[in-house]
């Protein structure tokens, strides 16, 4: 039986691209390090299965030719708030590499996944428009002080800052329906 090396070969594929590091088994020296990117010439077939095929191969062969003989796959997407499922260049590079004649021990799924909250890039998510709830008192008052409905929602838009809640609300639209039954 012949003296067996093994190494990790990190795959890490997005929808933009794949990158494939393979490692001795401690993960401490970089044995090849390719990435779809460095294959093709267009940006945007980065993220396609040929050129990640491609990328592992040449890092497969580097692997060979500096004596590893099997290789761990860690299969990694971005993860956290973004997505939890490994690109297009993920499952031809794990077969890019076992035909290269590297053997596979396992095959294991490292994607980051949070546990419980974590905030989302960029702001916060608000209605748009005038969604806005007013309370029966204001709605009284705003209803009886204005003539028409290009007035009312005027005074809606002053007067919606500094407005009391309380557990019963209406919204513009019931506002609207309410003005045309009382005006006509």
């Amino acid at each position: 039986m012949r003296d067996e090396r093994w190494g990790v070969a990190h795959i890490f594929s997005t929808a933009n691209g794949t990158i494939i590091t393979i490692t001795d088994i401690t993960g401490a020296e970089t044995v090849a390090r390719y990435s779809s990117g460095m294959m093709t010439d267009k940006d945007r077939e980065g993220g396609m299965p040929f050129p990640a095929m491609l990328a592992a191969r040449k890092a497969a062969e580097d692997a060979l030719s500096r004596g590893l003989t099997g290789v761990h796959i860690r299969v990694r997407a971005k993860g956290g708030t973004k997505s939890r499922s490994p690109g297009a260049g993920a499952q031809p590079a794990i077969r890019a590499i076992a035909r290269a004649g590297l053997r596979i021990g396992m095959i294991e799924d490292v994607t980051p996944i949070i546990h419980g909250k974590m905030r989302a890039k960029g702001g916060r998510r608000r209605p748009q428009g005038l969604n806005h709830q007013f309370s029966i008192e204001s709605l009284i008052f705003i209803i009886s002080s204005s003539t028409s409905l290009t007035m009312l929602k005027s005074e809606l838009r002053i007067s919606r800052s500094n407005t009391p809640r309380t557990t019963e609300t209406l919204s513009l639209g019931h506002l609207t329906k309410i003005h045309a039954t009382i005006f006509g």
